[in-house]
């Protein structure tokens, strides 16, 4: 994974929040660990592909993704409309990343994963930072490698 790569992910998932109109997100502090890291309630999994290939994912909480729901005027109701969410956030910070990176990488629809218990095999190493908003704390998981 490059700085740029890294650098456009924290920044479109930084700026998704900042556009709900509400608190702003806090990133950070993030670190590199060779493990693959826990999932929470629900995951928006994004493959990449190119230069670089692996994933990217915003992993949340179910508290996490109702405050959203109810930011941008929806209501909860239950697992599907959380599992929705979290495909909507995925993918706005996959298209804004896209858009940001042009034709160096690929990068897929999300995925979205109900479940701590599923998930890739993450290439190594694992950038991971907690993603704090509205007094919930979720995680991006950045886990790209370089042929």
């Amino acid at each position: 994974m490059t700085e740029i790569e890294l650098k456009v992910f924290l920044d479109v998932t930084r700026n998704f929040f900042e556009k709900l109109g509400a608190e702003p997100a806090t990133l950070g502090p993030g670190t590199i660990s060779f493990d693959d890291p826990k999932l929470l309630d629900f995951t928006g999994l994004i493959e990449i592909g190119g230069p670089s290939s692996g994933y990217v994912c915003l992993t949340m909480s179910r508290a996490m993704l109702t405050a959203i729901l109810i930011a941008q005027g929806g209501t909860p109701a239950g697992d599907v409309a959380l599992a929705e969410t979290v495909y909507e956030v995925a993918s706005v910070v996959a298209n804004h990343a896209r858009q940001s990176l042009g034709g160096r990488i690929m990068i897929s629809s999300p995925t979205p994963i109900m479940g701590a218990d599923y998930g890739p095999a993450f290439p190594m190493p694992v950038y991971r930072t907690p993603v704090r908003w509205n007094q919930h704390e979720g995680l991006l998981i950045v886990a790209l490698e370089r042929p």
